[in-house]
């Protein structure tokens, strides 16, 4: 029976794997294979920051960056060049959020929020190009047009800039969240402390008497012992008299 259900699980588990409905943690690079550790010292920068799984996507990244860079001028002053733009940042951004080629969280969350802002000036810059969201103002609607024109710039202005400041507030939150952990790890430790060390009770001889008071003292700084242990008072002690007469 056992055996059965081990194999009923990991047939399971490799349905859920192939439908991609299985979280995984995502593999990491490391330096145990020699040929592995080679590749990491000669070209680690541009694959260590990707899965195992995900080491091509900087060659997808390249593309596109000289898809950007170099075949986009043969459409100069065009709308052509914007719409291709626009395009090609769509198609990467839907690959991204497919594979999720990053190992970092914070890097991913980067990498989609910039190319969502490219997306959308992009997407402007084809409507202004086209006349549809354009700036200059007619005589018909002159409020109107420069209204939205100024609405879009400082639109474009404000998500720009929210790229530029997610990192520092993605370490403002990892900082915070590390100084809520180490809160609870020292309550931790101090509650297990205290659980380890048992309530001892003060032993008979260590428990503390009243002091005396200075009429006790003066009472009993003339006193003494007795033969039969009780105090005697040296001062009211007379001597024995004695059967010889005095000369």
């Amino acid at each position: 029976e056992r055996d059965e259900l081990v194999a009923w699980i990991q047939s399971k588990m490799s349905d859920l794997d192939s439908k991609g409905q299985l979280p995984q943690e995502p593999t990491v690079w490391k330096d145990d294979n020699p040929t592995e550790r080679k590749a990491i010292q000669r070209l680690g920068f541009l694959f260590l920051s990707y899965r195992t799984d995900a080491w091509w996507f900087e060659l997808v990244v390249l593309f596109y960056k000289l898809l950007m860079s170099s075949f986009l001028t043969l459409f100069q002053d065009s709308p052509v060049q914007i719409s291709l733009a626009f395009l090609f940042t769509m198609i990467l951004l839907v690959v991204v959020l497919k594979t999720r080629p990053l190992v970092n969280r914070q890097l991913f969350n980067l990498q989609v929020l910039s190319l969502f802002v490219h997306v959308l000036n992009c997407f402007f810059g084809v409507l202004v190009k086209t006349g549809a969201l354009d700036g200059t103002p007619t005589v018909q609607n002159t409020e109107n047009s420069s209204a939205s024109a100024s609405l879009t710039g400082v639109f474009l202005v404000a998500i720009n800039c929210l790229v530029i400041c997610l990192p520092f507030v993605q370490i403002i939150a990892d900082y915070k969240m590390l100084r809520l952990r180490y809160k609870s790890t020292i309550s931790k430790m101090e509650k297990m402390n205290k659980v380890s060390q048992p309530a001892t009770e003060p032993a008979p001889d260590s428990v503390q008497r009243p002091a005396a008071t200075s009429s006790q003292l003066v009472m009993t700084a003339g006193m003494t012992a007795g033969p039969n242990g009780k105090p005697v008072d040296l001062e009211c002690q007379t001597e024995p008299a004695s059967d010889q007469p005095k000369v």
